[in-house]
């Protein structure tokens, strides 16, 4: 029987103060500079309570720990010109319930938390470094409006429940993307895009590709590194047929690493040139996933010479689809619809995944083929974006390797209160 073995990492951000001992709660009017003021005349650890209204000016630059948060879901708008950097050395910073019309820029702190913003613009991260001394990350419940997160390169950073409106996720570091919600019909090759020394883990994230624009090569998502989980992710790619460009785009591309999970993904595409899961890594476990439509449902390039490729359903692929051995079918995965990818009662995917229960479904029966199916269902972080939902964020993350080898499964969460 497995046994459960868990630990919590739990962030819980409330309307108490944070920080030094005698830090205080500072309200903050609105209008010209009121912002920069009350950040050079703030205390360590102290907290800004933003009122509803624009707080205009130049250049901010954040240096200090300080909380800077809405007062009551507000959405006080930072604007003007300038970039709002976060740079201090050694500091804690949160900033939640915002809504940005400038820049944002992290290049130097100890902890940096994310929380519930709006972000007009990209979000760069380039400069903020694990290697450079540089501490965590936490991008949590925010909305991108034609912008992106982009170049993330801090060590173990979660990017969770981010809903990314014609932008991307793209970086560099061993990292959590989770249950994030990213569409683009914009100028973007690839909407996910991780290149790591490190584990990447890429689980529960809804990723919808418009490749409109004159690109050789476009991917869905993209990872890079010596070991990748790519679990309970609904990938659509939507081609113009008229992109004399397109030589090459995939659902999901696993590259130049040692190792690569994929297991209980929707990956459904257009026809033109596509693949639905591209290969190139030393060996790869590919269970549980649906493609659809799709010239090639899977790719396996010559550099993956262990290849596990089983209890998939491949259905309405091209003349290569996914052989009938070890459990593959070549039938229709009969959705409920095309948008939330959920299995209609007879379905052929249910309980048709793999049999060996490391890979169960959250109740324990046998694995669902498709992202509902499997220990990460996307279902359990579809949930924590929705906005009538005021409990806290919960995102259950399973370490990468133990429920698919031995008899532990090690379960980490992160949880973050919500604003009121």
């Amino acid at each position: 029987m497995m046994s459960i073995k868990s630990w919590i990492t739990v962030l819980l951000f409330c309307a108490c103060p944070v920080g030094a001992v005698w830090s205080a709660d500072i309200d903050v009017l609105p209008g010209e500079g009121t912002l920069a003021a009350a950040i050079a005349a703030a205390s360590p650890g102290d907290t800004l309570l933003l009122r509803f209204g624009a707080y205009s000016g130049g250049a901010i630059t954040l240096n200090k720990s300080l909380t800077i948060r809405s007062y009551k879901r507000s959405d006080p708008v930072i604007s003007g010109s300038g970039d709002f950097t976060i740079q201090g050395a050694g500091i804690s910073v949160t900033l939640q319930g915002l809504t940005f019309e400038k820049t944002v820029r992290v290049n130097q702190a100890a902890e940096v938390r994310l929380l519930e913003n709006t972000f007009v613009p990209t979000l760069y991260l380039e400069n903020y470094k694990s290697s450079e001394g540089d501490g965590s990350l936490f991008i949590i419940g925010n909305y991108f409006l034609n912008g992106a997160i982009s170049g993330i390169s801090s060590n173990d950073a979660y990017i969770a429940g981010n809903v990314i409106n014609n932008g991307f996720i793209n970086g560099s570091a061993p990292v959590w993307i989770v249950g994030n919600d990213v569409i683009c019909n914009c100028n973007t090759a690839h909407l996910i895009y991780i290149s790591s020394s490190g584990t990447v883990r890429i689980i529960g994230n809804r990723v919808r590709n418009y490749i409109y624009n004159n690109y050789s090569y476009s991917y869905g998502i993209y990872a890079s590194s010596p070991q990748a989980l790519i679990s309970g992710n609904i990938v659509q790619i939507f081609v113009n047929p008229n992109n004399a460009y397109l030589d090459y785009s995939a659902g999901i591309h696993s590259a130049s690493g040692t190792a690569a999970t994929i297991i209980n993904n929707v990956i459904s595409g257009g026809t033109k040139r596509n693949t639905g899961i591209s290969l190139s890594v030393s060996s790869a476990k590919v269970y549980g996933n649906i493609i659809e439509n799709f010239n090639t449902a899977i790719t396996v390039n010559s550099s993956t010479y262990l290849a596990d490729i089983g209890h998939n359903i491949c259905f309405n692929n091209g003349t290569n689809n996914c052989n009938s051995a070890n459990g593959n079918l070549a039938v229709d995965p009969k959705f409920v619809d095309r948008t939330n990818f959920r299995l209609a009662a007879d379905s052929p995917a249910i309980n048709a995944g793999p049999p060996d229960n490391t890979f169960a479904d959250l109740d324990r029966t046998r694995n669902d083929i498709g992202a509902h199916g499997g220990p990460w269902s996307i279902g359990q972080y579809d949930i924590q974006r929705s906005t009538d939902n005021r409990a806290p964020y919960v995102y259950p993350l399973f370490d990468i390797n133990s429920s698919l080898s031995g008899s532990d499964l090690r379960i980490r969460a992160l949880g973050v209160a919500r604003m009121r």
